[in-house]
């Protein structure tokens, strides 16, 4: 194991054990040409999202977003920071660029967008795809039981 693997993994422990300062700080002592990767990015948007810091989510998502599978992440977790800062406009459109449809986080967050849209119907749809397609589909609905985004299916 390379040391940047070692720092990388130390990172993610960090942050799985919710030290988000020692993961940010595991992950600005990796090599500079490592610290772009895109894993090393996706942490960074995790840390964001779990510290709701979603300006700062949006930039480095936005900034990471390119063309791939490796694009789904980054625009789940674009779409989730511009949600909630209040744009599930700008959100819907961010993820209509993403051109897989059978991805589970980005049905889920689509459902999520799509409620705060008032689209309840097409939200059901896509909740129940992601459910549908989940590696793990308990873990999923147990999720979308507890995401307030999706309070308003609860309701109706």
């Amino acid at each position: 194991m390379s040391p940047s693997e070692s720092t990388f993994k130390a990172a993610v422990g960090w942050f799985e054990l919710g030290n988000f300062m020692e993961a940010f700080t595991e992950l600005e002592n990796l090599p500079p040409e490592h610290r772009a990767s895109v894993e090393v990015m996706e942490l960074r948007c995790r840390m964001y999202r779990k510290l709701e810091k979603w300006q700062e989510l949006e930039w480095v998502a936005e900034g990471c977003l390119g063309s791939g599978i490796e694009n789904i992440p980054f625009a789940c977790h674009h779409a989730w920071a511009l949600l909630k800062q209040g744009n599930p406009e700008k959100a819907h459109a961010a993820l209509k660029s993403v051109p897989y449809e059978c991805a589970p986080e980005l049905l889920f967050t689509r459902a999520c967008v799509e409620c705060a849209l008032g689209n309840l119907e097409a939200e059901k749809l896509l909740l129940s795809d992601a459910i549908t397609f989940s590696l793990d589909s308990k873990a999923m609905k147990l999720r979308a039981l507890d995401e307030p985004e999706l309070a308003a299916i609860w309701k109706g």
